[in-house]
């Protein structure tokens, strides 16, 4: 209604917080000069002006999860300028998403996340356009979607979903800005089309196992939100054509803030897949490896087989020149910590599928 006020030349009625009524005419000019007044401060800087201000204004996008990360995405794409935002998520609202998703309060709960949060976006600028759509993006619907925006934000915790969305943007020739949350620690990364993409990271798909969702693994509440401020914050560079990682993948650790930049390279096998990451027991012979238990010191069981045991911290600064088997419990560390290494140029790095659990023990 909001839209249909602003297209359609009519007078109507105003009713104010106050109390304070007025007829007002809807208009362009109007919206002009709110706009005006609004993002002043920031069309001062050289690389935004008004041609930038108007590229934001004129960009969609579309937000596949409505959940931590985009608690920190969304007000920020509010508040740049863009007008037009798709928001895809299937849930509704519970009382543990709360800590971290901030879009929404108690009286959401079991409410649809996208609804709420258009409502939160639409407090901002209420002449904003808020497409939702309460399904889980998957195979038949994804082009669809992907379809009628400029840039897509992952704010999703599913890898199956994160490589569907790889696939599709680059197919439609669409910038991608992915994040994950681990713990106290976040990933970020921009995809433009045919650039280094997740399919080069991970030329195999990781299993669904290898890292622990919030639920599962817990996250402080404040990462995801800061992360998609940083997602955010790539959009707003793309569209301004100012540089984004769109060749690098970013890692912090929020207890340190310490950042870490990776580069990536575009893959020749990307079709044809890679090396094989996640190991079981049952296929290879032991006696090849160096086997190291990445486990805090007072995990149990011991493991019955010739082993050192690094905690995983340490992994990242050692030299790994002979093949070397990393375990942990259950396969999701040592699945990660091969990937962060793989990311880094280590090639003769493997992860124990299944973990200790799949070994001979005390």
């Amino acid at each position: 209604m909001d839209q249909l006020k602003w297209r359609v030349p009519i007078w109507k009625r105003e009713t104010y917080a106050s109390g304070v009524a007025e007829w007002v005419v809807p208009g362009e000019a109007a919206s002009s000069t709110v706009d005006d007044e609004m993002f002043a401060r920031q069309m001062r800087l050289p690389e935004v002006g008004p041609e930038g201000q108007a590229a934001l204004a004129g960009a969609r996008v579309l937000l596949v999860g409505v959940g931590g990360l985009a608690a920190g995405s969304l007000p920020s794409l509010v508040g740049s300028g863009i007008r037009t935002l798709g928001l895809v998520d299937a849930d509704l609202v519970e009382i543990s998403n709360l800590h971290r998703q901030t879009l929404f309060a108690a009286s959401d709960v079991g409410r649809l996340k996208v609804e709420r949060a258009a409502v939160f976006a639409r407090r901002f600028r209420p002449e904003l356009t808020v497409q939702t759509f309460p399904v889980r993006l998957a195979e038949g619907n994804a082009e669809q979607l992907v379809s009628g925006y400029d840039w897509i934000i992952d704010g999703t915790d599913s890898l199956n979903t994160k490589l569907l969305l790889d696939r599709v943007c680059q197919q439609l020739g669409r910038p991608l800005v992915t994040a994950s949350v681990h713990q106290f620690e976040g990933q970020l990364m921009t995809i433009r089309p045919g650039g280094p993409c997740l399919a080069d990271l991970f030329p195999e798909p990781p299993p669904e196992h290898c890292v622990g969702t919030c639920a599962q693994s817990g996250v402080l509440g404040v990462v995801p939100s800061l992360m998609g401020v940083l997602q955010a914050n790539e959009v707003i560079k793309g569209i301004l054509g100012l540089p984004v990682l769109d060749d690098k993948l970013l890692l912090f650790d929020f207890r340190t803030l310490e950042a870490i930049t990776i580069r990536r390279t575009v893959s020749g096998e990307r079709s044809s897949g890679g090396s094989v990451w996640d190991v079981d027991a049952v296929s290879i012979n032991l006696e090849n490896f160096d086997l190291v238990d990445i486990r805090e010191p007072d995990e149990t069981p011991e493991i019955n087989q010739p082993h050192r045991r690094v905690p995983i911290a340490s992994c990242y600064e050692a030299e790994w020149e002979r093949p070397t088997l990393f375990v942990c419990a259950s396969g999701r560390r040592s699945y990660r910590l091969v990937a962060d290494l793989r990311a880094r140029g280590v090639c003769d790095v493997f992860s124990l599928q299944g973990g200790v659990e799949c070994l001979e023990h005390d």
